[in-house]
């Protein structure tokens, strides 16, 4: 809030060169939201994944249905106004009234610049879900909501970028942030060609996921004055990679144990309708006499013949997707 001296600057005396941008809660807040999103597509991928076949081949989504509410697209609708409580909370809330973007003489009021990057980000992520439901109620083109995703990532990505300063520590964390998103932006680009491939969704989900626990923990090295993260010293940003690995080391293990988890329970709930289906799959579609495949590996099913691609009595031509 206005007016507040940052804990790191009271710490030394009320001012401090690299007292750290932000409050607690701005970076908890999302931090959270981003955990939860990651963990409901942890959820959602893999449960579509097991409960897959090949006859309903598990397939990527920008966003996937609640089982308990099929009618209703809740992600979506989450994601315009989860932002839109965002954004108002940037430019209004806990102020003295609305962030003006320019003072009185032109200039832009640097007290709330980074409101304005905040709220622009949350737009970002509005406009994708503005999209997801145009999608819901109209015929887009293909991969429109996923690009429209990657786009609001991408934004984010961008934003922070050139939101680094302060002093080492806080530029190194926020540039660990940054790579993140830059990866999550660049996973959801390949879901785009890789469509059957739940390896790249789970990859998505968790680096978002990733992306939330790093806000929070950013929240609690630059908020909380503890003596290791002594923004003059170089022994915490010596550790500060150590600490991102090791999230990301715990984080695979927690989802791998989860799937296991979910894949026990499921199977105890469907019986033997669900049968084991690899994490990437390679279908090959027999239609109208055309096979489609995304791999340039044959099925053993398929024998080369003088003029093409057999497969038992029929022959078929073969074209890449």
């Amino acid at each position: 809030m206005e007016g507040m001296t940052p804990p790191a600057a009271a710490a030394h005396g009320g001012h401090d060169e690299y007292a750290p941008h932000g409050a607690f809660l701005g970076h908890v807040v999302p931090g959270s939201m981003f955990v939860i999103w990651g963990s409901w597509w942890i959820f959602a991928c893999m449960r579509e994944q097991i409960l897959s076949s090949p006859e309903r081949p598990y397939r990527s989504k920008a966003w996937f249905q609640l089982p308990l509410l099929p009618k209703i697209p809740l992600e979506p609708v989450l994601k315009i106004f989860g932002c839109f409580i965002g954004i108002v909370g940037e430019l209004w809330f806990g102020q003295v009234r609305f962030t003006y973007m320019f003072n009185s003489d032109g200039t832009f009021n640097h007290g709330h610049i980074n409101n304005w990057q905040h709220a622009a980000m949350y737009f970002a992520y509005m406009v994708a879900g503005i999209v997801d439901m145009a999608g819901v109620y109209t015929d887009l083109p293909p991969d429109s909501e996923q690009a429209a995703l990657a786009t609001a990532f991408i934004v984010e990505g961008l934003l922070l970028g050139f939101h680094l300063k302060g002093s080492p520590t806080e530029i190194l964390v926020h540039k660990i942030l940054v790579i993140t998103i830059a990866a999550s932006a660049i996973v959801m680009l390949a879901e785009i060609r890789y469509k059957n491939n739940v390896l790249l969704t789970a990859a998505r989900a968790m680096l978002v996921g990733l992306q939330g626990i790093w806000f929070i923990q950013i929240a609690y090295i630059l908020f909380r004055d503890k003596p290791q993260w002594d923004p003059h010293g170089m022994n915490g940003v010596m550790m500060i990679p150590t600490l991102y690995c090791l999230d990301i080391m715990l984080l695979t293990i927690g989802v791998l144990a989860f799937y296991l988890g979910l894949r026990f329970i499921l199977r105890r709930i469907h019986g033997d309708t669900i049968r084991h289906q690899p994490l990437s799959q390679r279908d090959f579609d027999v239609e109208d006499e055309e096979i489609s495949f995304t791999t340039g590996r044959v099925p053993d099913t398929l024998k080369l013949s003088g003029n093409g691609w057999s497969q038992g009595s029929k022959s078929v031509q073969l074209s890449a997707m």
